[in-house]
């Protein structure tokens, strides 16, 4: 009896130094470092996208009716994409995944869901043509379409090779020179590329350079927090002044390359001011935080309750003024797009689809 007594107390010691080994190779790992600041600039981004779906181009075109509409879908457009690509690279930077794994998750969070909504959309087009605002007179056409110009959701599908092209050289990217001189690669490729449109050629290397963009923020980011905060004036003075006022004044190249990183720099400054804050804006915190943690679902939302939303306001309620169709078709959207995101989360079925 003392025997196994004896047998069993080892055995126990054996498994409980067994297990302290796992924990402590465990807490020697690197730890995922969360960035609030990165969640409100990807929820203000989400609402940017809502807001300029808002400003109707379908069945009223309000940006060819009214300059105010076409200034505000100029300015939101000036950066609010290459925002999302920024903190992309940023999150990517320090990720620990190998570029297989990475490759199997981007396949479940972005080309799954992808390929989801296009399904959806397709048969849409296809079934009733008078709800969508872009149509093709054959089936081939929608083929080339979401395959060669990444259809509705085109976002997901760039993000998804931009993931593909960045990850073989990821580990390349070591130092500051090697990051700077894949950025001047890529500036020329987008620059000087006068070939007909290639949406991977022209809009995937425009859209990869604020993605190596975030590399370097992340690669600095005590610094690129500390220069965020100390020129805020002049960093509001100038998306103010180049992405507001005068934005119509600036050529397609500038418009393209250089006006993004003030707007990505105006977006961090506040997202930044937001995060930090306590107390009175605890609320508009946590929401915006919500919306970024979830862009991806509501981002996959957006024509669906778009359409909706548009209905709703043009065909039901029969507003025609945009001083009330924008509001309120935003408003629908937000509501709906939430709705729908509280749903699919709470079923597994909808894990896959929608990027969970």
């Amino acid at each position: 009896m003392n025997l196994r007594s004896d047998r069993h107390i080892g055995f126990q010691s054996i498994m409980n130094n067994f297990f302290n080994k796992i924990t402590m190779n465990f807490n020697r790992m690197p730890k995922t470092i969360h960035f609030d600041n990165m969640d409100v600039a990807k929820g203000i981004c989400m609402l940017l996208v809502f807001l300029a779906h808002s400003v109707l181009y379908f069945p009223i075109d309000y940006s060819k009716m009214y300059l105010g509409c076409n200034r505000l879908t100029e300015t939101i457009g000036s950066f609010f994409m290459p925002c999302f690509f920024f903190v992309s690279g940023f999150l990517y930077y320090a990720s620990q995944k190998g570029y297989r794994v990475m490759v199997s998750d981007k396949v479940r969070r972005l080309f799954v869901p992808y390929l989801f909504v296009c399904a959806i959309t397709l048969m849409v087009k296809l079934i009733k043509p008078s709800m969508a605002f872009v149509t093709f007179s054959s089936f081939g056409d929608y083929l080339k379409y979401y395959l060669l110009n990444g259809g509705d959701r085109w976002f997901l599908y760039l993000l998804f090779v931009i993931f593909l092209v960045v990850g073989t050289f990821k580990r390349y990217l070591t130092s500051d020179i090697k990051i700077v001189l894949c950025l001047i690669v890529t500036y020329v490729v987008a620059i000087f590329n006068n070939s007909s449109y290639c949406f991977l050629l022209v809009k995937g290397s425009s859209y990869m350079i604020y993605f190596l963009w975030g590399f370097l923020a992340r690669r600095h980011y005590e610094l690129f927090l500390t220069c965020i905060r100390k020129w805020k004036g002049i960093i509001c003075l100038l998306f103010i002044l180049c992405n507001c006022i005068f934005i119509d004044q600036f050529n397609i190249l500038i418009k393209g390359i250089f006006l993004p990183l003030i707007g990505i720099a105006f977006t961090l400054l506040v997202s930044d001011m937001i995060a930090v804050c306590k107390n009175k804006v605890t609320l508009l915190k946590d929401a915006f935080i919500y919306v970024g943690k979830y862009s991806l679902q509501y981002y996959i939302f957006t024509g669906f309750v778009l359409a909706i939303a548009r209905y709703l306001v043009i065909n039901v309620f029969g507003f025609i003024n945009p001083w009330i169709v924008i509001p309120l078709v935003f408003i629908i959207q937000i509501f709906l797009a939430t709705i729908g995101v509280k749903f699919t989360k709470k079923y597994s079925i909808f894990k896959m689809p929608f990027g969970y």
